[in-house]
């Protein structure tokens, strides 16, 4: 990393068993991600549950070695943030064996427009990570666009959980603000993502999933 640069990691307990945590991608990332969006042409539509038009693979930053230490540090940083975890069942996700032996699956570009939507589902691997990287409206229009419901939902992104009293929903508000935040989360978490009304331009993101590579 940049000397330069602080990495925060803001974790965010949702259940006993059920957390994620959310951080910035660095700015040395940034324009690789852009330049590959820009060119990729590969559709996965056929792999994956998203009712979206445009989804493309991203090889060069499956492979890029250095953006797999950077992800890496980022599932350290959730096994550290959540280490009662291992204690009240067998959680992979918080034992040093697993952590040091992880490998990147293919990541993939997102490219939603007005009224496309992801449905609850969950991923394969051990983590998997969404990147917000560009969002095409002002949340409070989209809050106002249905006036009357009490849980507005529209443009959001939702955790669904398992908890005492039946289902939970985690929501983020995802704005403008936003834009190169990432939040890493256990693969088996239900998530979905709520479709967006009043912008005619895309919601760019980047989703992907860090797997457990036997020795």
């Amino acid at each position: 990393m940049n000397t330069d640069e602080v990495i925060y990691y803001t974790p965010t307990q949702l259940t006993t068993l059920d957390g994620y945590i959310q951080t910035t991608v660095p700015n040395k990332f940034r324009d690789r991600i852009l330049s590959e969006i820009s060119t990729t042409t590969d559709p996965v539509n056929k792999e994956l549950i998203g009712h979206i038009k445009t989804q493309n693979s991203l090889t060069k930053l499956k492979d890029d070695k250095e953006w797999f230490e950077y992800i890496k540090q980022v599932c350290e940083s959730f096994a550290a943030a959540f280490p009662q975890n291992s204690k009240l069942y067998q959680n992979t996700l918080v034992d040093d064996f697993y952590v040091n032996s992880l490998t990147l699956d293919l990541p993939w570009v997102n490219r939603m427009k007005k009224t496309e939507f992801n449905p609850f589902h969950s991923h394969r691997g051990l983590y998997s990570y969404v990147i917000w990287v560009e969002i095409p409206y002002d949340l409070k229009d989209e809050k106002n666009y249905f006036p009357d419901p009490n849980n507005k939902v529209a443009s959001t992104f939702h955790f669904m959980m398992a908890c005492d009293h039946g289902i939970t929903n985690h929501m983020i508000d995802v704005d403008k603000t936003f834009e190169w935040e990432m939040v890493l989360f256990p693969s088996t978490l239900q998530h979905c993502v709520y479709p967006f009304f009043t912008s005619e331009g895309e919601r760019v993101s980047v989703a992907g999933n860090v797997m457990y590579k036997p020795n």
